[in-house]
């Protein structure tokens, strides 16, 4: 299942470069043409807009997996390890809950739009809901990420109160290395 969820993330990850990648030449043609006086595409701005929407929210998930998210490393580099993995326990689980909230109410938002019809009048008209129900899912992504990452700091915390210490090569130990200032966590 983790080989799948990282192939997952991963995969979304290159789906948000592609987008940029597309919003970046489009939007590049567009100068051009108005440059030389060609008549430049009209639809570019809309789907530049719905791109940056979709590549924030299928991206975030990736880049939480990595831990390079903003954090408050000022605070969390000075507490010993076991009151780091307690902290890195309550960020995941405010994460989580946040997360779980948003999604379920961008979710109810995007059905109703989806049940009432609600269309983006703009220069391609396209239903509402196809453009939101990215949100819920980018939200429901970085819930089960929290999650995931809620477990990984569960376990480490475990392990540094095991009496025979942690385990080599696992996290509490490099976080045990870190709190000695020989090596990043």
């Amino acid at each position: 299942m983790a080989k799948f969820w990282d192939r997952l993330n991963t995969f979304l990850a290159y789906m948000s470069a592609l987008i940029l990648v597309f919003v970046t030449l489009t939007i590049s043609y567009t100068i051009f043409c108005r440059l030389v006086g060609l008549r430049a595409p009209i639809w570019v701005n809309q789907f530049s807009e719905y791109g940056l929407l979709f590549i924030t929210f299928l991206g975030t998930a990736w880049l939480l997996s990595l831990e390079r998210h903003t954090s408050v490393t000022v605070v969390m580099d000075h507490l010993p390890p076991r009151a780091r993995a307690v902290a890195k326990q309550i960020h995941m689980i405010a994460g989580a809950v946040v997360c779980a909230i948003l999604c379920w109410f961008t979710f109810s938002s995007a059905w109703d739009h989806h049940v009432r019809g609600i269309l983006d009048v703009n220069t391609v008209d396209i239903p509402k809901a196809w453009i939101l129900a990215v949100i819920p899912f980018g939200f429901l992504l970085l819930t089960l990420q929290f999650l995931i990452l809620l477990r990984k700091y569960r376990i480490a915390w475990l392990d540094m109160k095991r009496p025979d210490g942690p385990p080599p090569n696992s996290l509490a130990e490099a976080m045990l290395a870190h709190s000695r200032g020989k090596g990043e966590v």
